[in-house]
């Protein structure tokens, strides 16, 4: 697990959770956030904020070496690489407002996928990397999008009067879970990947969102606020809307999860100790593990 930590004296962090150590990859002046593996598990992709600067970088797991993908003065963040590995994308406010940009690893141009006009965040690649989802600002409201990266044609997904965010295919590249504010406050929707039949999959809670597919694509991971109390919580749910299970306990914000490339476990950010660690858990949660000071853990990928 690899995980960001600007306060412990190294900026990057990887935790081998069998072993139960941890060694620091890189240490550099200024802060690390949002590690994305590359498919091959030789680099992470970050964002580094130093000098007043805030760029992509991409960082050799083995090697420590440190190399800035994007340089202009504008703030660049958000990196995520397509399966294949030949994409890198990321968010960029280059244009004033924030844009969807992608990037060929190979050291080809990059290309914008959001309307020039309009700001875009976030997003993810589809198992067969042709498509990329985003969210994108329509009108007073964010919408998501598919961008299709062989026709180079963007798609509308989504109409509605309220926030569309977070939109993460399912392993088969099928159906895309979001987080929408339609109903008044946050929940998870399933939808088909052309945005055909879109359904709301989590009924209890005033905010739900930042969701997740296992690899199996039998559950989605979610931060939810599915109690009266005011922690946010680590939830599970079928695809369908059934057997939600609360897996973390009612204390505080508890935020980030991504499981494992085997499904058995999920890591997360929380800050109940006052400060924000990262934890592991099974899927079923249990066997809770705090590792150390941390947030935004991503899993290593699975590898032959």
């Amino acid at each position: 697990v690899s995980f960001s930590d600007n306060q412990s004296g190294a900026n990057v962090w990887l935790q081998d959770i069998s072993a139960g150590t941890r060694r620091p990859v890189a240490r550099f002046d200024g802060s690390a956030s949002a590690p994305a593996w590359s498919p091959d598990g030789k680099s992470l992709a970050l964002t580094v904020s130093s000098r007043g600067n805030t760029d992509i970088y991409v960082l050799g797991v083995e090697s420590g070496e440190l190399r800035r993908l994007t340089k202009h003065p504008a703030i660049d963040t958000e990196p995520a690489w397509s399966p294949d590995g030949k994409w890198l994308a990321y968010s960029s406010f280059k244009s004033s407002t924030p844009g969807g940009f992608i990037l060929p690893t190979n050291g080809g141009r990059e290309f914008r996928v959001s309307s020039g006009r309009f700001q875009a965040i976030g997003g993810g690649f589809s198992p067969d990397s042709r498509y990329f989802a985003f969210s994108q600002l329509a009108g007073r409201n964010y919408e998501i999008y598919r961008y299709d990266m062989f026709s180079r044609v963007r798609k509308r997904l989504t109409r509605n009067f309220g926030i569309d965010v977070s939109p993460a295919f399912s392993p088969d590249g099928r159906k895309i879970a979001f987080s929408t504010g339609r109903t008044g406050t946050p929940q998870i929707y399933v939808m088909n990947s052309d945005g055909s039949n879109p359904r709301r999959i989590t009924q209890k809670g005033t905010y739900n969102t930042e969701p997740d597919w296992s690899p199996r694509g039998d559950r989605i991971v979610f931060t939810g606020r599915v109690t009266d109390g005011s922690s946010i919580d680590i939830v599970t749910i079928n695809p369908d809307g059934s057997d939600l299970r609360r897996l973390t306990g009612g204390q505080r914000r508890n935020e980030s999860p991504s499981w494992s490339p085997d499904g058995r476990n999920i890591a997360f950010s929380s800050d109940r100790s006052g400060r924000k660690y990262v934890y592991v858990m099974t899927s079923a949660g249990t066997q809770l593990k705090r590792l150390e000071l941390g947030q935004e853990p991503a899993w290593s990928p699975a590898l032959p």
